[in-house]
């Protein structure tokens, strides 16, 4: 799901809830988890990853995250809107 302009949903608090339905198990379950940017849309918004692991992998996801990041470019670059 691309992120929706701010105040978008207010009236629909379940489409929100859904937004981050994948998100949230971590905190229930105690895994460790790690959201970072992937890249932009055809629209120039920024969609972000997320890597959940098993417990005690902390060590394991940010080698993964960092790799990545160290592959793309991607977090150097910011949407036209932004600063």
């Amino acid at each position: 799901m691309l992120p929706f302009k701010i105040g978008e949903m207010t009236n629909d608090p379940i489409a929100m809830y859904m937004a981050d339905y994948f998100t949230v198990i971590n905190c229930i379950t105690g895994n460790p988890a790690l959201s970072f940017q992937a890249g932009f849309s055809s629209q120039n918004l920024p969609i972000g990853f997320q890597f959940i692991g098993p417990r005690l992998s902390e060590n394991i996801i940010y080698q993964a995250a960092y790799a990545y990041q160290m592959s793309t470019d991607h977090h150097l670059k910011n949407p036209d809107n932004c600063l």
